[in-house]
């Protein structure tokens, strides 16, 4: 039998831990710098987040924009990334996270059956 810990919520600031690009670059100069100090600052928080940033899980890139634009030929979901919000993600087995992404019109319409559904994983 598993152990089962306590669940405590616990408020959070999450900022975007991807390299930035050069379109981010060129609206914010600093944003590689704001994010180096950022990530010697926080304490990667616990095994859930709701909201917030997805985390930069071995530069595998943002799993958000990549529900905006999927790989998969057979997916009709393409669309633009600030459309696409982090519903949650889960940092609970060793090398891996999986992250949930939705729609923001999806989530004001909590239309859950639409969530992308993503997995990185170094094992």
């Amino acid at each position: 039998m598993r152990g089962i810990g306590d669940l405590r919520l616990v408020p959070g600031v999450s900022l975007p831990s991807t390299p930035p690009d050069d379109e981010m670059l060129d609206r914010h100069p600093h944003a590689e710098t704001l994010r180096d100090v950022w990530s010697d600052q926080t304490d990667d928080g616990g095994d859930w987040q709701l909201g917030g940033h997805a985390a930069n899980f071995d530069d595998y890139g943002d799993p958000v924009a990549g529900s905006a634009h999927p790989e998969d030929d057979d997916h009709d979901r393409d669309s633009h990334p600030d459309d696409w919000v982090l519903l949650a993600q889960w940092c609970g087995f060793p090398g891996g996270i999986v992250f949930w992404t939705i729609r923001r019109q999806d989530l004001a319409e909590r239309r859950f059956d639409r969530v992308e559904v993503q997995m990185h994983a170094n094992p």
